[in-house]
C-alpha cells in the first residue's frame, strides 16, 4: 500500500505538467494505496481522454474502475452526483460499442442515485438517455414512457438542452419503430427551437 502511494507521489513529482500520459497508472497505483479521491479523478480523467479519441474499450474499462474506488467515499451528496456523472460518461461509450445490457444496468443505478440525491435534472437527463438504451434494444413502449417523463421534467425545469436530448431520442424511438409521421412532426421542434448560433451547439456533447 506504501509503495504505491510512493509511486504515485513520484509520477506527480516527475511529470506535473504530464500527467495526461500517465492517468491510468496513478490511478491504479492510488487504488492500490487506497488514495481513493485521487484514484477517481486520475481514471476518470483517463477515461474521458480515452473516450476523446474513440477508444471508447479503454475508456469504459478507466470509468469502472473509477466507480469501484468511488465506493470507498463517504455517501456524501458530492460523490453520489460522482457515481451519477460517471455512469453518464460511461454511456458515452458503452453506447458506441453496442453493449446495451451493461448500459442499462449503469444508468438504473444512476437513476436510483439520482433519486436519492432528489436531483431533478439529472434524473431527466437519465430518462432521456434511457429513452434511446430503450429504443435500441427493441422495447418502445418503455422508450416512449421514459422520453415522456425526460420531456415533463425539462419543461418543469425550463432546460432547454434537456428538452432537446429528450425530445429527439423520444422522436428517433419513434422513428425506429416505423411511425415517421410522429417521428417527423416531432423534431420539427428541435428544428424550430435552434436557431441562429444555437443550430451550432453542442449542448456539451460531441456526440448523442
Amino acid at each position: 500500500c506504501l509503495l504505491h502511494r510512493r509511486v504515485a507521489e513520484a509520477i506527480e513529482a516527475q511529470y506535473p505538467q504530464d500527467l495526461d500520459r500517465h492517468l491510468v497508472a496513478l490511478g491504479l497505483h492510488c487504488c492500490e494505496g487506497e488514495l481513493w479521491d485521487k484514484a477517481v479523478g486520475y481514471l476518470r480523467r483517463a477515461g474521458l481522454k480515452a473516450a476523446e479519441r474513440s477508444a471508447h474499450r479503454e475508456a469504459a474499462a478507466s470509468f469502472e474502475k473509477a466507480l469501484v474506488a468511488l465506493r470507498h467515499l463517504p455517501e456524501l451528496p458530492d460523490t453520489l452526483q460522482h457515481a451519477v456523472d460517471i455512469r453518464l460518461e460511461l454511456r458515452s461509450s458503452l453506447n458506441p460499442l453496442g453493449d446495451m445490457t451493461r448500459l442499462h444496468e449503469h444508468l438504473r443505478e444512476a437513476e436510483a442515485l439520482a433519486t436519492k440525491l432528489g436531483d431533478h435534472r439529472r434524473l431527466g437527463q437519465i430518462a432521456a438517455f434511457m429513452t434511446q438504451t430503450f429504443a435500441v434494444m427493441g422495447d418502445h413502449g418503455a422508450a416512449a414512457q421514459s422520453g415522456q417523463r425526460a420531456l415533463e421534467i425539462a419543461t418543469d425545469l425550463g432546460d432547454l438542452t434537456l428538452r432537446v436530448f429528450a425530445n429527439y431520442f423520444l422522436h428517433q424511438s419513434c422513428y425506429f419503430s416505423g411511425d415517421y409521421r410522429r417521428a417527423i412532426d416531432g423534431l420539427q421542434w428541435n428544428i424550430a427551437a435552434l436557431e441562429g448560433e444555437l443550430q451550432h451547439e453542442l449542448f456539451g456533447s460531441s456526440t448523442y
